[in-house]
């Protein structure tokens, strides 16, 4: 299940920043704590309290800020950041839950197994198309893929052991953080400088995500 939802949580990543520029994606991801929220109230009829469901629509709100409907920056792209949240909120409880169950290298091997022979599996019934395009790659572009998979694997590594020690609920604001590094990133590598609108929408989608784990953690919240 763990390898599944990374599977289509890179799939709808990778898709969103081709797509999307990079502090829009990574605006558009970071509403998972509010899907968490949104997914057991919707398909499990659990109970949701009103602070919970203010954060909810303060969120949604923050997302129509950032891609504006009749604007420039909304398209039928901003679903793969919408997908990637709602498989990276899954991924999260699933991780949560497995990592008080085993070694978090463990874990995150077979986690990567898996992927690995699906994607090979995926690579073998294109292989006609796929083949030819790995063949054009340059040796730039293959260290960057190892750059990239050293980062994501120790990334993966360390929220496995933070979420040994720490409930999720305590963590998850500290991933914030992801959208003050992807706009100075976008505006370093690529020239992308979010609008003063856009800024609004992070800040507001920042804001609902740290507040509904804040009402979570609270008693009053529950």
């Amino acid at each position: 299940m763990r390898a599944f939802l990374l599977l289509l949580n890179s799939a709808c990543t990778f898709a969103g920043l081709r797509l999307l520029a990079l502090p829009v994606a990574t605006s558009l991801a970071m509403m998972a704590p509010l899907i968490s929220t949104l997914l057991p109230a919707t398909l499990l009829n659990e109970e949701v309290s009103k602070a919970k469901w203010f954060m909810v629509t303060l969120g949604f709100i923050g997302m129509l800020i950032v891609v504006r409907p009749g604007s420039g920056q909304f398209s039928w792209a901003v679903a793969f950041p919408i997908g990637a949240a709602t498989t990276f909120a899954c991924f999260q409880v699933v991780s949560s839950k497995l990592s008080m169950a085993g070694d978090p290298v463990t874990t995150n091997f077979f986690t990567a197994l898996i992927a690995s022979i699906a994607l090979a599996s995926l690579l073998w019934v294109d292989q006609a198309a796929l083949l030819p395009a790995i063949h054009d790659v340059r040796a730039g572009s293959w260290l960057l893929v190892i750059l990239m998979a050293s980062l994501a694997t120790s990334g993966h590594l360390l929220m496995l052991q933070a979420l040994r020690r720490t409930p999720l609920a305590v963590l998850t604001p500290f991933g914030y953080a992801q959208l003050a590094f992807a706009t100075f990133f976008g505006w370093l590598l690529f020239g992308n400088i979010p609008d003063l609108w856009t800024i609004v929408g992070m800040a507001v989608i920042a804001i609902s995500g740290i507040g509904t784990m804040v009402v979570h953690a609270s008693p009053r919240g529950q």
